[in-house]
């Protein structure tokens, strides 16, 4: 079933589905074609998706010329999944990483702030889309069974998509 989102209700959706799966993988669109996985560093009430990194890395590099972005959210286990199309930008505000620093960023950067070349990645997202499966994992097992054993097809993967106007 499609059900398209805009507004506080689709701001609401992405935010919720960045904030919980947490990680993705992001690539610059007519880029090298790699993609980077990436841990998310917040999401903001504009819905603008914030990445620590350092400049000399290939997202930074990519975001330092204002790339397009493709980010992939995926959460297999609860069978959720974004992807958010948008316009990537470094921005080196030392206030901005201070509200944005979780202590689990030292497995990357092991000086903390203080991590020479230590900037953000800003994505503005200009379109979003998501899937999301209505069935448990449970209905889904026994759905894709049934379907091998009858030959007939699985029942129950519909779920819900749809596009996030944000």
């Amino acid at each position: 079933m499609e059900k398209n989102l805009s507004n506080e209700e689709a701001l609401k959706k992405m935010k919720s589905a960045v904030e919980s799966i947490g990680i993705c993988m992001m690539a610059a669109i007519g880029g090298d074609g790699a993609s980077r996985p990436m841990s998310v560093a917040g999401c903001d009430d504009n819905g603008d998706i914030w990445f620590f990194t350092k400049k000399i890395t290939g997202a930074g590099e990519e975001a330092g010329s204002q790339q397009k972005v493709a980010l992939h959210f995926s959460s297999p286990a609860k069978l959720n999944f974004l992807c958010v199309l948008g316009d990537s930008a470094l921005v080196n505000d030392k206030t901005k990483m201070e509200e944005l620093w979780n202590p689990m960023m030292k497995t990357w950067f092991p000086d903390g702030l203080e991590t020479p070349g230590i900037t953000l990645i800003r994505v503005d997202p200009a379109s979003a889309h998501y899937w999301e499966s209505s069935a448990s994992r449970i209905e889904l097992l026994y759905s894709w069974a049934k379907a091998q054993i009858t030959g007939s097809p699985a029942d129950g993967s519909e779920g819900r998509s749809g596009s996030l106007d944000v």
